[in-house]
């Protein structure tokens, strides 16, 4: 198809970055976003006249596209946001276009001549773009329901580019599929939960701060109300084999283990847990155990991943999760 083929001469930087060179301008001072960090909020105004405020779409995931309206590679993928957006609007998705093109009868023509259903802003003076220091069209940021950055891609964009991040949301509100049948017993939430994790919280593992990085925390209960909180399964793992080696003080293998089903980040009882290992979806620290709360679930999920295999928690081993962490090691939470 010719969109097809506009996009793959599209000078093709499409990527979900660990860290994005975004910037938020406050004053003078120039702070960096990462993946993970909170958005910042601001208000733009529609074609029609409408105020859109960032921050009035709380518990929705956005996607902000920044476009021009003579860039090429930004009309060949609006087929891509206007299927997705219509797809998955209803469970709540947002799309917010954004154009630094200030002649408005050109944008106007743009988005009739593409049949855009979702809101189209232009970004006079560059206010919006400067916060997320955009310096090329097309960008594209992804946000969580929460407001926090899931990544960026340059470039053109495809659905399964799309799906990759957001795609957990939505099958959190599908319908459960035929056969799933096995669940994993659900474990009750923690007594302390994500919201009320401390922002300086760090793995003991690999030092990272747990509280960014919601949609891959986990938990092990070390003792009544004592727990030790981590940027994925991997580094649960880590210490649940080696404990002294991460500043613990005993085999502390006896309690709870939490872990979030990667489409419905709903809690689950880790030993009861499907996990895949070896696809092409990372966490925070690179390769990951994803879990799930079925097998069915596992095997789709791999399916579309290029996972290699599926584990049952008894069959993670510890030089797996040393080779899936590459031999790094962090004492004592870095220390």
């Amino acid at each position: 198809m010719k969109r097809k083929s506009l996009l793959k001469h599209c000078c093709n930087l499409v990527m979900t970055l660990a860290v994005l060179f975004l910037a938020s301008c406050s004053g003078g001072d120039q702070v960096k976003l990462a993946v993970g960090d909170l958005s910042p909020d601001f208000l733009i105004e529609d074609l029609n006249g409408s105020s859109i405020r960032l921050a009035d779409l709380s518990n929705h995931p956005v996607v902000l596209r920044f476009f021009v309206t003579d860039c090429k590679f930004c009309r060949a993928d609006t087929g891509v946001f206007n299927d997705y957006y219509r797809k998955h609007h209803n469970q709540g998705l947002e799309v917010l276009y954004i154009t630094t093109t200030v002649d408005r009868e050109q944008v106007k023509k743009f988005v009739e001549e593409l049949q855009i259903p979702f809101p189209v802003a232009i970004d006079y003076n560059r206010q919006v773009s400067q916060v997320y220091n955009i310096k090329i069209e097309p960008q594209t940021i992804v946000l969580d329901p929460s407001h926090r950055i899931m990544g960026a891609i340059l470039g053109g964009v495809t659905e399964k580019e799309l799906d990759e991040m957001l795609g957990r949301f939505w099958s959190a509100s599908a319908p459960a599929e035929a056969g799933r049948t096995e669940e994993a017993a659900p474990a009750p939430a923690p007594a302390n939960t994500l919201d009320q994790l401390p922002p300086d919280a760090r793995c003991p593992v690999c030092g990272m701060f747990v509280a960014k990085y919601d949609v891959w925390v986990t938990r092990l209960e070390i003792g009544p109300g004592i727990y030790r909180d981590f940027d994925g399964v991997k580094d649960l793992m880590a210490y649940y084999y080696d404990p002294v080696a991460y500043g613990g003080k005993t085999k502390e293998k006896g309690g709870r283990i939490w872990v979030k089903d990667y489409y419905s980040l709903k809690w689950l009882d880790g030993r009861q847990a499907s996990y895949v290992v070896g696809s092409d979806v990372h966490g925070p620290m690179g390769h990951e155990l994803i879990p799930f709360s079925t097998r069915a679930g596992a095997e789709s999920f791999m399916a579309d991943h290029h996972g290699r295999q599926i584990l049952s928690f008894a069959e993670i081993t510890p030089e797996l999760v040393e080779e899936l962490r590459g031999g790094d090691r962090m004492k004592d939470g870095g220390k």
